[in-house]
């Protein structure tokens, strides 16, 4: 796990908004940077899935066909596909063995026999780079909670005879139509 963007591309989507500035970051900084982590945390959660490059040891349950769709993506290389205790070599679309995709292990001469918990994957996926538009939606999620922190919780605010309605939501549609793009699916 760790932050999906940086105080700096926070603190310059703050400076775009009027009456607000650098100064946030020097009074702010820590604030924002502990929402970073957070909220970068909760986007993991929300999609389902590792988004930053890591080692994975995974199992799933063998459904008799010769794909596998795994849980984190995209996968960047692979050490180790075995069946029921048997590794299966290294492959491709002509040769017998395992290939990959960005999102699946593919078998050539060989099936995910049907068991339970009976196929062991270790792989290494997710991005290296935060892609750019995950990086613009996380950044704006942060700015979003940031500005709400004076009204969490409240609905409506009565000031001198006139009423401010805040919005009560998860995300942004723009932020989740991102999200959902990097959202898990159910293995295939």
């Amino acid at each position: 796990m760790g932050d999906l963007t940086t105080l700096a591309d926070v603190a310059a989507r703050l400076e775009q908004e009027p009456g607000q500035g650098a100064l946030i970051v020097d009074t702010d900084g820590v604030e924002i940077g502990r929402l970073i982590t957070a909220i970068s945390a909760e986007v993991e959660a929300w999609t389902g899935r590792q988004l930053l490059l890591q080692t994975f040891d995974e199992t799933y349950d063998g459904r008799g066909s010769t794909r596998l769709m795994l849980r984190n993506w995209p996968i960047a290389t692979v050490s180790l596909v075995s069946i029921n205790g048997q590794t299966i070599p290294a492959g491709s679309t002509v040769q017998a063995g395992w290939y990959h995709d960005a999102k699946r292990i593919l078998l050539n001469g060989w099936r995910f026999l049907p068991g339970a918990a009976n196929v062991r994957i270790v792989y290494d996926a997710g991005f290296e780079v935060v892609p750019a538009n995950l990086r613009r939606a996380v950044t704006e999620l942060v700015a979003v909670r940031y500005r709400e922190r004076p009204h969490t919780g409240v609905a409506s605010q009565t000031l001198a005879q006139q009423t401010t309605s805040y919005l009560d939501q998860d995300m942004p549609p723009d932020v989740q139509r991102v999200l959902d793009g990097f959202r898990r699916v159910a293995p295939v």
